[in-house]
Order: structure tokens, then C-alpha cells, then sequence
């Protein structure tokens, strides 16, 4: 395989990454933001009952690339150093948790698949 050709398989796995990244964001801002006080309880508790459906690997992996815990976010790279795995498996668990989030279209769903 060519390194353009490489070159342009990670872009494309970027993209294709940050689009359902933006797709998740918008369903979980939709569920925080539906109610009039949007950090309510139950609110920060639907989120967090749909994180803790992922693996405990993508679990911790999105953890560090979207500062849930109150850090900075971290880049894939950056987290492949703390956690031992390659830069690529880090995109891939990005990847597969995103798109296992992306599945809930609605925030009505998102709160039946979590009840």
C-alpha cells in the first residue's frame, strides 16, 4: 500500500470519525438540552448510564478524548502513550463507540435504552 494511499485511508477514517463524534454530541446536547435546566439530575445520569454501556476500554478511551472526567481532552495519540496501544486501535475504539452511540437517534430512545 502506498503512503499516499495510507495517507488517505487515516483522513478518511478522521472524517468519517469526527462526523459521528458530532453526530453523538448533538444527540447527548439534545438530551441535556431538552430540559429547561439542562445539568439536571437525571440528565447527567442518562448520559452517564449510556458511557457505562460501552466496553470499559472505550469507555475509558472516550473518557480521555472528550475530558469527561474534567481534564483536557486528549488526542488519539496522546492517549495511545498513556494507555500502551497503538494510535490506530485508539481510532478504532473512538470509532466503534461512536457509532454504537450514534445507533440512539433520539433522546427519547436514548433514555428507553438506558431505563
Amino acid at each position: 500500500m502506498s503512503n499516499t494511499h495510507t495517507a488517505e485511508t487515516a483522513n478518511q477514517v478522521i472524517d468519517q470519525v469526527k462526523n459521528v463524534a458530532q453526530h453523538a454530541i448533538g444527540c447527548i446536547d439534545h438530551l441535556v438540552g431538552s430540559d429547561t435546566v439542562c445539568t439536571d439530575a437525571a440528565s447527567v445520569q442518562t448520559v452517564d448510564d449510556l458511557l457505562a454501556q460501552l466496553s470499559s476500554e472505550a469507555f475509558k478511551v472516550m473518557g480521555k478524548y472528550f475530558g469527561l472526567s474534567g481534564d483536557e481532552p486528549l488526542s488519539a495519540r496522546e492517549i495511545s502513550l498513556s494507555m500502551g496501544l497503538s494510535e490506530e486501535r485508539i481510532l478504532e475504539v473512538i470509532n466503534q463507540a461512536l457509532r454504537q452511540l450514534r445507533e440512539f437517534d433520539s433522546a427519547e430512545e436514548l433514555e428507553r435504552k438506558v431505563a
